[in-house]
């Protein structure tokens, strides 16, 4: 792994060396840190990916808002290993160094990102399955920096976020699945408005509305002290949180209907 110095140095060098440690980010405000995204997304405009990390804008947006992620926790180390590994990805892709800094989303992500450039990904399905999988391998490198590296544990409720987007990224790779939960619940009226093409604009990786309404309906629902299933510790009621979810849905057909319809991002 390049063992850049931990002094910190400005984003923008950083963005153009591509060469920033998850320790060097982990040291960064999240205002930095959005700072330094929207910069190399620049960068990867070169491979056709420009407008691909504004999921990942809205989560960190959602992050500054609310002050979480301060140097040294949880979110912070789990974020700047997302972040260290697009970079990484990137710069990978581009030609600029083969070394993947010891983080598994480094390959992950230019291998998305190859896939792109060449012209592999050229429908929905195949580009959300894709990006999903470098998403889920980036992030669970992030939780082996936080957790493993540095001995750090979640909250409960942070826990509970995570699951949230790790049924987004499932729910990304499943999209037929997904789409027979919304016929059921459309047929049953149980949500008014819930339609394929909302499904279209909430996972749609170049919208960091759509990521930043789902982030805050998460972070509530994950507010929610729910029951431990029964005899599973740790564990916690997939029904009620079925039932909180559906609950909250109208928040995002809300949301969708004043801006997702018209400014959703084709991603593909």
């Amino acid at each position: 792994m390049n063992q850049a110095s931990t002094t910190l140095r400005r984003v923008d060098e950083c963005v153009s060396k591509l060469d920033a440690t998850a320790e060097e980010v982990n040291h960064w405000s999240m205002s930095e840190r959005l700072e330094f995204l929207q910069g190399i997304r620049k960068v990867a405009a070169e491979l056709g990916a420009g407008e691909r990390w504004r999921n990942l804008e809205g989560v960190i947006a959602f992050f500054r808002d609310h002050e979480m992620g301060a140097p040294g926790t949880w979110v912070s180390y789990v974020n700047a290993g997302v972040l260290e590994g697009v970079e990484r990805g990137i710069a990978i892709a581009l030609g600029y160094s083969l070394d993947e800094f010891d983080n598994a989303g480094s390959a992950a992500w230019a291998e998305y990102l190859t896939q792109l450039r060449d012209g592999r990904l050229a429908t929905p399905g195949l580009h959300n399955e894709a990006w999903s999988r470098a998403k889920e391998i980036g992030t669970d490198a992030g939780l082996v920096l936080a957790e493993k590296r540095n001995g750090l544990k979640p909250t409960i409720q942070e826990q509970q976020f995570l699951r949230f987007a790790q049924i987004y990224n499932w729910g990304m790779r499943n999209r037929p699945v997904l789409d027979l939960a919304i016929s059921m619940l459309s047929a049953g009226k149980q949500v008014e408005g819930l339609t394929p093409e909302l499904a279209d604009w909430f996972m749609d990786v170049g919208d960091s509305d759509a990521t930043r309404v789902g982030c805050e309906i998460a972070w509530e629902i994950a507010q929610v002290e729910l029951p431990e299933l029964s005899g599973v510790p740790g564990m916690f009621n997939l029904f009620s949180i079925y039932n909180l979810a559906v609950s909250r849905l109208p928040e995002l057909v809300k949301a969708y209907q004043e801006r997702g319809a018209s400014t959703a991002v084709q991603t593909a």
